[in-house]
């Protein structure tokens, strides 16, 4: 592992779990995680089908699954609403799995940085959550917003969050404190 930096101050805000992929979560009070993913949630699993996301492999193929979760800041969610002229957005709206407060933006966090839970429970960031079509049509299902999805990609562009799997098994309440092990990059010597 590289040398990392931790960052303390954040904590969890708000927890959701869907049974369906392009749905909407659910406000829950805890998330139980395993090496799986999040109990109950379709996006777990150790692995997943290769699709648009995953060019360099054919369809279907198997690969492991770096995206078993999504978290989003309560911070870049306000942004975001204020971009489109409306209401507070609901993290489950875009079907994130976990909503931090008092890191202030966080998808510009770099891939290996680690989130760690009062529980020990950790998530290893894959990568940002780039902002998309069934996003947009989630919040206009159930938000207060009825603009078009090239609008909402447009404000959500490097606020939409990030994805990643989970590093260490536990479990997540609402409310616990958070801190953030992100790797420090040496220059080449």
């Amino acid at each position: 592992m590289p040398p990392i930096r931790r960052i303390r101050g954040g904590r969890i805000a708000g927890l959701y779990v869907g049974s369906g992929k392009g749905k909407a979560k659910k406000p829950v009070s805890h998330l139980s995680l395993s090496l799986d993913g999040v109990q109950g949630d379709a996006h777990s699993g150790r692995s997943g089908a290769a699709g648009p996301r995953e060019p360099a492999f054919r369809r279907n193929t198997t690969i492991a699954n770096t995206r078993q979760l999504s978290l989003v800041s309560v911070e870049e969610l306000h942004e975001i609403a204020e971009k489109l002229g409306i209401p507070p957005i609901n993290p489950g709206w875009l079907a994130a799995n976990i909503a931090t407060d008092g890191f202030g933006p966080i998808t510009q966090l770099p891939p290996g940085t680690i989130i760690r839970a009062t529980s020990g429970a950790s998530i290893y960031i894959s990568e940002l959550n780039s902002p998309c079509r069934v996003a947009a049509e989630l919040l206009c299902e159930h938000g207060s917003y009825s603009g078009d999805a090239t609008t909402f990609v447009k404000h959500a562009k490097g606020r939409r969050g990030l994805v990643g799997f989970v590093y260490s098994s536990g479990v997540l309440l609402v409310g616990d404190d958070l801190e953030l092990l992100k790797p420090v990059v040496e220059p080449p010597g």
